[in-house]
């Protein structure tokens, strides 16, 4: 399986700014980087879940 690059453009700009918030190392960020994160495990998930039926098909 591997990721279209679209997905793999967003995952980075996540990861872009999980860094940025982590550098910031504000407690108030930590419900941001962890949406973020969770957003990452999703649309890796969707590109897997779509990748699985298209074999299918």
């Amino acid at each position: 399986m591997q990721l279209t690059p679209k997905t793999i453009e967003s995952i980075n700009s996540k990861l872009n700014n999980v860094k940025k918030l982590i550098d910031l190392n504000s407690g108030g960020d930590i419900e941001i980087i962890k949406d973020e994160l969770y957003e990452i495990v999703q649309q890796i998930e969707e590109e897997k879940h779509r990748c699985f039926n298209n074999f299918d098909n």
